[in-house]
């Protein structure tokens, strides 16, 4: 109804139902939206109109593998949908230079730099990066150092969450909230970042940051959930994990299995690049006039 494709209640994870009259009986018990019946009900028919005119396209571009079989499921014939995967903007600066400004992680006093980049809401999984903080330093027995870039509606109370954190573990975990980070200011932080932590139990249509993060080498830990398992390869570039009931324990754990051995995160972010390179604009738009020559043909 609200277009999340998430229930937030008891705990937030992705919603795989069929839209339907059920949404209705779900939409406040699960925390799917606001609080206004109103609001939900006009967003229902908005939903519901919306659906029947994609339903009557001829033909439908899916980004992932997720996103075709949503269509799938709500009754679009499979043979009639082309799964044509994005490329980075023109910004994405994969030619720009790597520097080497990591911290080398064979010697144990140096820091592991974690990235989380987006909007700060329980959806995009933020939340658990911080209360994973405390196992992951303790398990690597390692200094960490976490930017947070973004902002949104829950960024006061995950502020507040981390420095608490950060009281509790002195000179051992250090939070940073930038705000949003965006064109060079965003590559430089991924220059500086062993990982990128990408928590999202939205299901995320694609997932577009992976893929830049990608480009500038750096490797990805966060959850198979959406179309993330399209280009989050576990041991490749990354790697991904299911949510399941208790998501920061799950994040912290393939963050440390990302990170305990320095050699295999090097490895890590070659296969983060390999991976990155495949998601080309030539790629997307040799698959997107396939396609238009594929209808062409079949124009009487």
């Amino acid at each position: 109804i609200s277009g999340g494709k998430t229930h937030t209640r008891p705990s937030p994870k992705p919603c795989n139902l069929k839209f339907g009259p059920k949404c209705l009986a779900y939409f406040f018990p699960k925390g799917c939206g606001g609080k206004n019946p109103w609001t939900a009900w006009k967003f229902y028919q908005f939903q519901k109109d919306w659906l029947q005119m994609l339903l009557a396209s001829d033909h439908i571009v899916a980004y992932s593998k997720h996103m075709r079989d949503q269509w799938v499921l709500h009754g679009y014939p499979s043979e009639k949908i082309a799964l044509i995967p994005p490329f980075p903007p023109k910004d994405s600066t994969h030619d720009l230079p790597i520097p080497n400004a990591l911290p080398d992680l064979s010697d144990p006093a140096n820091p592991l730099r974690l990235l989380f980049a987006g909007r700060m809401e329980s959806v995009k999984g933020g939340q658990f990066l911080i209360q994973s903080a405390p196992e992951i330093s303790q398990r690597l027995h390692r200094k960490l150092q976490i930017v947070m870039a973004g902002d949104g509606p829950d960024r006061s109370l995950w502020q507040s969450e981390a420095n608490q954190i950060q009281s509790q573990y002195p000179n051992q975990i250090e939070f940073n909230f930038p705000g949003w980070l965006s064109g060079n200011d965003l590559w430089k932080s991924m220059d500086q970042s062993h990982l990128l932590v990408f928590p999202s139990v939205w299901p995320e249509p694609f997932g577009l940051l992976g893929i830049e993060a990608g480009l500038r080498r750096c490797p990805v830990a966060g959850f198979h959930v959406g179309g993330v398992p399209d280009w989050l390869k576990s041991g490749v570039n990354g790697y991904g994990s299911d949510p399941g009931p208790n998501p920061s324990q799950s994040l912290s754990q393939t963050i440390i299995r990302c990170a305990e051995n320095p050699s295999h995160l090097n490895e890590l972010r070659q296969g983060a690049a390999q991976v990155a390179s495949e998601f080309s604009r030539s790629a997307h738009l040799k698959k997107f006039n396939h396609l238009l020559k594929k209808l062409h043909s079949k124009t009487p």
